[in-house]
Parts: C-alpha cells; sequence; structure tokens
C-alpha cells in the first residue's frame, strides 16, 4: 500500500522528489551534455597563446619588471641558497612574481602562438610583445630560482623549461629581430640550467625536464633565424615595391632610409628624390637576387666568412642601392646563430652528464 499524502502540498513535494531521485539515477549511467558556451566561444585546444601572453603581461606591473630587469644575475650566479641570496633579491617574494609566473605558463603551455602583427607595414611593423617576452622571461628565472633556493628542484627546473617555449613561441615572427630575441631568451635559460645543475640538487624528474627542453629547439635552424630571413625577404620586398609608387609614400622611405640605415641623407635624397619606375624596379630585383644568394651561402660549411664577404659586396654596391640601403648584415646574426647552436649542444651534454639527487 502507497500512503498519499491529502493536502496538495506534500503531494506536489514528493513528486519533486520522486524527479529529482529519477535524475540522480540517470546521472549515473548518461552522459553529461557538455555545458552550452555563449556564442563565438573558442575551444582551449584553438585558443592562440599569444592571447594569454598578453593577459600574463597585464599581471606584471611596471616596477616589478624593473626590480626584476636590474637583478645582478653575475652576483647571483653561485647562489642556489635561499640564506645567500641578497636581501634586495629575497623581497621580490612579496611581490606578484608567483601568479605572473602562473600566468606565463599557462601561455606557453598553447600549441599555438601567432602575435598577428600588420606585416603589410613592412619595416614599419610595431612589435611591442619583443620586450614583453624578455621581460617575462626574467620574471620566469627569478621564479625559477626562488624555487631552487627553497629546494624545490622539480619546480625550478619545470619554470626554467617553460622560458625555452617562451623563446620557441618568440622566434614564430617570421623576421630576425624575433630570432634575436628568441636566442637572447633561450640563453637565459640555458643559464639557469647551468646554475640547476651546479647546485647539486638535480633530480631525475628535473634532468628529463630539462632535457625534453633542450631536445625541443630545433637543432637545423635554431630560433627559426634561416627562416627569419626568408620571411623578411617575402614580406620586406613587396612592400617596399608599394612604398615606390607616389611622391609621399617615397618621402617616408627617404627618412627611413635615414634613421633606419644610417644612410647619408644626401644619398637617400638622390635616391628617393623623384619617381624613377625602371631604376626602381631593376633595383628590387636586385635586392631580391641578394636574398637568394644569401640564403644559398647560409647553408655553406664556412658561411661566417663567405657572409661577410657578401656584406661587403652589398656595402659597394654591387646588388644596387636598395640592398646597400636596406639588407641587414647577416654575418652577425649567422655568428649568433652558430654561438647558440655550440652552447646549446654543451648545454645538453651537461645535463645528460649532471649526477642526481634523492
Amino acid at each position: 500500500m502507497v500512503f498519499l499524502p491529502t493536502s496538495p502540498r506534500p503531494v506536489q513535494r514528493t513528486i519533486h522528489a520522486l524527479a529529482l531521485a529519477a535524475a540522480l539515477a540517470l546521472s549515473l549511467v548518461a552522459p553529461v551534455t557538455a555545458a552550452v558556451q555563449p556564442a563565438g566561444y573558442v575551444p582551449r585546444e584553438q585558443r592562440n597563446g599569444a592571447m594569454k601572453y598578453w593577459e600574463a603581461w597585464a599581471m606584471l606591473p611596471a616596477d616589478l619588471s624593473k626590480k626584476i630587469s636590474d637583478v645582478d644575475w653575475d652576483a647571483l650566479k653561485g647562489s642556489t641558497e635561499w640564506d645567500k641570496l641578497p636581501e634586495s633579491f629575497k623581497a621580490l617574494q612579496d611581490e606578484p612574481v608567483e601568479s605572473v609566473a602562473n600566468a606565463i605558463e599557462n601561455a606557453a603551455g598553447y600549441p599555438r602562438c601567432n602575435f598577428e602583427l600588420q606585416w603589410e607595414d613592412g619595416v614599419m611593423t610595431l612589435m611591442p610583445h619583443l620586450s614583453r617576452m624578455r621581460a617575462g622571461a626574467r620574471l620566469m628565472r627569478v621564479a625559477a630560482r626562488m624555487d631552487l633556493a627553497h629546494g624545490k628542484a622539480d619546480a625550478a627546473a619545470h619554470r626554467t623549461a617553460i622560458i625555452f617555449k617562451t623563446a620557441r613561441d618568440t622566434s614564430q615572427d617570421p623576421v630576425l629581430i624575433s630570432s634575436l630575441v628568441g636566442i637572447a631568451i633561450a640563453d637565459l635559460a640555458m643559464s639557469e640550467v647551468e646554475a640547476e645543475i651546479e647546485s647539486g640538487k638535480l633530480t631525475a624528474a628535473a634532468k628529463r625536464e630539462l632535457l625534453d627542453a633542450l631536445r625541443a629547439v630545433n637543432t637545423q635552424d635554431p630560433m627559426n633565424t634561416r627562416a627569419s630571413i626568408q620571411g623578411e625577404r617575402d614580406a620586406f620586398i613587396p612592400w617596399i615595391a608599394k612604398q615606390m609608387q607616389t611622391e609621399e609614400t617615397l618621402k617616408s622611405l627617404r627618412e627611413l632610409a635615414n634613421i633606419e640605415s644610417g644612410v647619408k641623407k644626401e644619398d637617400a635624397d638622390a635616391y628617393f628624390g623623384k619617381l624613377d619606375k625602371p631604376k626602381f624596379d631593376s633595383d628590387l630585383k636586385r635586392i631580391d637576387t641578394a636574398y637568394a644568394e644569401l640564403l644559398t651561402l647560409w647553408d655553406k660549411p664556412d658561411a661566417k666568412n663567405e657572409l661577410d664577404a657578401f656584406s661587403k659586396k652589398i656595402d659597394s654596391g654591387d646588388y644596387g642601392t636598395l640592398a646597400r640601403f636596406f639588407l641587414p648584415s647577416i654575418g652577425n646574426a649567422k655568428a649568433a646563430q652558430d654561438k647558440f647552436k655550440k652552447r646549446l649542444a654543451d648545454t645538453i651534454d651537461k645535463v645528460e652528464k649532471a649526477p642526481v639527487g634523492k
């Protein structure tokens, strides 16, 4: 016999209770329906990590960034114990280092990172993210050293591994300056790897994570230096061709030649003084040829010396005036990449041979 309350309200409560029980029972066997998301929602796997870096940098106060920039890492080289760190460094623990570091880690966790710059602006493209990527990397190093000094070797190695990822994300831009900044950030990370090895605190897990981060760097073209030269060729030549169409845009090129390249004012005024389509078309072909030869020389065994000789030909006007005005000195970039490539190999070797503690 089932007892039914005589008043309507108890009956209603009983029905609600039975319905809730049935729903709970079904939830044990039926799949949960995904939450409805608002229009424009982008799933995590499709998001752009660049947006998350900007969110992290918004959390970094300017005064903290300045304090971190002022850290004397040469003086700190052997300081991996908390009581041996200077008070100025210890004071950073009271700043939001941890929260910003976590936000940077989140940004670095996205497989895709594209700052979506306005490459149609040619050499005038604004790149405000580069200085912030360096500032973020310096903060991550501070966070790593704090963890190491507190005896948290695994956490320190993880922070350092994140720095390598930020270096790789930086070098995704198809221009040389981004590649060189990526190299500088990775160099910073390798210095911290050496400190972690020398501390004697390296664990097996920390060693594995550092090796994974180091080996993730493309050794064929570290930080995409060669690819960035091709990228500049693809972006710059069409842009400069467009700038040679009117007197007004010629004026901007003349000013750029003076400011960016150190070209004598009288030379820039003479070359860009008036529209001369045949001359411009000829020089555009010659600078394209220069880029093609540069990329060929880059892959040669004695590339540095060959590129230095190539630069002298550029300066002599062998590839036309545009190349003399705007083609960067590539020998220094090649030397920077070669130096980085060697240090990368040496650092991997050091980590592989490093003893681990318990």
